[in-house]
């Protein structure tokens, strides 16, 4: 099966500004995405960090904004907060496409290896063009994630 490029846009993300001081029980978590970013579309520039909330449904595939196992890109100088509710299923971030923690990618992430918690990834100016989220256990559990500019 084929899969498309999973691009990032305020329609799919919650953008959280660097600097913001609301707290966290009146963050995106109250309101489906597209209604959260909405009103700071105009001020995306702006931003530093994005929100990417991975999931699972019970069976062995990662979701994001319910789509199976996405190729995923993301902006090097970009920081995103991957927030992991996968029990049993704990998500890396691999320069190889591979299970166990072998080739866990480590330049700008922290928390890596988590099932239930945040993975704090700022992605470096030299990041690698590709790189893999992971299950450690499951092979079927995984994604491309292409770097850009």
């Amino acid at each position: 099966m084929h899969k498309r490029p999973f691009l990032f846009s305020l329609a799919m993300i919650v953008l959280v500004s660097a600097c913001a001081t609301a707290p966290k029980a009146a963050n995106a978590d109250t309101a489906p995405a597209s209604e959260a970013a909405a009103p700071q579309a105009a001020s995306e520039s702006n931003k530093t960090s994005e929100v990417i909330k991975i999931s699972t449904n019970g069976k062995y595939s990662f979701y994001v904004n319910d789509v199976e196992n996405p190729e995923l890109t993301l902006k090097r100088g970009k920081t995103y907060q991957i927030e992991v509710d996968t029990p049993g299923h704990p998500l890396w971030i691999k320069s190889k496409d591979s299970v166990t923690t072998d080739n866990a990618y480590s330049d700008g992430v922290t928390n890596n290896g988590t099932y239930k918690g945040t993975v704090t990834f700022a992605v470096p100016a030299d990041a690698p063009a590709t790189l893999f989220y992971n299950c450690q256990y499951h092979l079927m559990m995984h994604g491309k994630v292409n770097i850009i500019d």
